[in-house]
């Protein structure tokens, strides 16, 4: 949500920023250390904003909240050059997957969806891995 948090957790080895919000300085800091920052963005201003501080794939979140695919659509139209990475409301069916990337999605976030809290909290990560490896394939 904020610089500081996103330089922490850069400092403790993660190589990427994932955000729900559009934050400036956050970007500036990300991007100025080469580190990929997707910020949440729910409208073109955003989007455009995001774009403009160096984001190379912006996320559109809430994905489904926003408008689902139509708006992904709707938003490629007048900025084709949008990479954009919808998240929440995205879904492991290939009608939903296919909704997304027929609009237009550079890629996709998929969180809940493959990783209950019934799944982590049974602690069983070798299991978790070969379920979706198998189901993705």
């Amino acid at each position: 949500m904020d610089a500081g948090t996103a330089a922490l957790y850069l400092s403790n080895g993660a190589n990427f920023v994932v955000a729900p919000a559009l934050d400036v300085e956050t970007a500036k800091s990300a991007t100025a250390g080469r580190y990929p920052y997707f910020p949440g963005c729910g409208s073109v201003t955003e989007i455009t904003q995001a774009h403009e501080l160096g984001c190379e794939i912006i996320k559109i979140f809430p994905g489904d909240s926003v408008g689902g695919p139509a708006f992904v659509k709707s938003v490629r139209g007048p900025c084709p050059w949008a990479a954009l990475m919808p998240s929440g409301g995205v879904e492991c069916t290939e009608e939903n997957l296919a909704a997304w990337f027929g609009a237009g999605a550079a890629c996709v976030s998929i969180g809940s969806a493959l990783l209950t809290k019934e799944l982590l909290n049974k602690k069983d990560y070798d299991g978790i891995g070969a379920k979706w490896s198998r189901r993705l394939r």
